[in-house]
């Protein structure tokens, strides 16, 4: 499992920040409604006049410790447990050398109670031996006496604030536990690597379900501008037109692995393509492992080659190139690997790389169904040439020459 640092933890999060803002988004919800199912809260506060000398922030951590509400607890008969008294109790410092202490509760009686609990054991213990620093002169100023309810606003911000820090740590930790040893590729150059082949072009594309999906993909699919440039970089790249004067049927294979649905499209996308563009194709559904896919495209693939002239290009689609031996069909004279992005590892990647070398199939590169967003990469060159490009020369400036003036 790799190690993780804050860029990778970053980048994990960021690529499944949907499920990162559901679960945020039910924290915050979750605690802020079973705030509003509660009681409504009270508060009451008791004054103690501490010394000139004395350290507020240290006499605000003293009257919530733990010896202090313990001892609130055992002589105060609060009937709580020690945490649900630490959750209900606050000190702060006020503008003078003096400190308060506030009881919460669901009723006036017991906000009252539990501030003086914890205030007679606070005096107690400061005055005494027990306290490191030794006895203190402090002075009650006013035991609490009035409350006041808690407003419902101040309630809901405070629970609203802890529901979201909640589920945001449990989706820190949840993302990075179940995606954190994730080794399916995302980037050009990462696909590039695998396959030691480089990256021709980048295609949007949506493997249909159905026939109808597939026959309007194979008589109407129109693409962008964008996808349209990417698309002709495949046919050019696979030779295809094929040359002037050349006569006869050139073939291709597009290859994918199972379970890459999207994949699959690339194939159906490239011969309507190739037609579009004047350019006779025909489509030939080799093996695809998801029965209902692959009755689905040859259906839809018979429907649609009724009357047409004899192909001068022949795209046959390979949807199980990661098996041992490729199927008799494909038997293309180049071919393309078609990978989404995100979701094949590279392991799958090799077995389809080693299919197509026992078939004698030349492989031209791969294409990226649906990149990611943030892949700045470009996969057109393999590793080890990247790594052994030269960088361009840089111009120094102020740099001293060792010459006097």
């Amino acid at each position: 499992m790799p190690a993780l640092d804050l860029a990778t933890s970053a980048t994990i999060v960021w690529r499944h920040k949907f499920v990162a803002a559901t679960l945020i988004i039910l924290g915050l919800a979750g605690n802020t409604a079973y705030t509003l199912a509660q009681p409504e809260a009270y508060t009451s506060s008791a004054y103690i006049m501490l010394p000139a000398t004395a350290n507020l922030k240290d006499q605000v951590i003293v009257a919530t410790s733990v010896p202090v509400l313990a001892d609130a607890l055992s002589t105060g008969h609060l009937g709580l447990s020690l945490e649900t008294l630490r959750n209900r109790v606050t000190a702060a410092a006020e503008n003078a050398p003096k400190i308060s202490i506030t009881g919460e509760g669901p009723t006036a009686d017991q906000a009252e109670q539990t501030a003086n609990a914890v205030t007679r054991s606070y005096l107690s213990y400061v005055t005494s031996t027990r306290n490191p620093a030794g006895p203190q002169a402090v002075t009650l100023l006013q035991l609490a006496s009035t409350t006041k309810a808690k407003p419902l606003t101040t309630r809901v911000y405070q629970a609203a604030g802890i529901g979201l820090l909640g589920g945001a740590l449990v989706a820190l930790i949840a993302i990075l536990a179940i995606w954190r040893g994730d080794r399916r590729l995302r980037t050009r150059d990462a696909i590039a690597d695998s396959m030691w082949v480089p990256v021709l072009a980048s295609v949007q594309a949506r493997g249909p379900h159905k026939k109808a999906g597939w026959t309007a993909l194979l008589r109407e699919y129109a693409p962008g501008a964008v996808d349209a440039w990417q698309l002709d970089r495949v046919l050019r790249g696979l030779g295809v037109p094929p040359e002037a004067g050349w006569s006869g049927s050139r073939s291709v294979a597009v290859l994918s692995v199972s379970g890459d649905r999207d994949a699959l499209a690339l194939g159906p996308q490239l011969a309507a393509f190739a037609t579009a563009q004047g350019i006779s194709a025909a489509l030939t559904v080799g093996r695809i492992p998801e029965p209902k896919a692959a009755t689905a495209l040859q259906v839809a693939n018979q429907a649609c080659t009724d009357d047409k002239p004899a192909p001068a290009v022949t795209v046959i689609v390979d949807g199980d190139a990661e098996a041992p031996q490729a199927a008799a069909g494909t038997r293309g004279e180049v071919a393309v690997v078609a990978v989404t992005a995100g979701v094949v590892t590279a392991d799958r990647l090799a077995r389809v790389v080693a299919g197509a070398a026992r078939s004698g199939l030349r492989l031209a590169g791969a294409v990226v169904i649906n990149p990611c967003p943030s892949d700045l990469t470009t996969g057109r060159l393999p590793q080890l040439a990247r790594s052994g490009q030269q960088g361009m020369p840089t111009r120094m400036t102020s740099v001293a020459t060792g010459r006097g003036k």
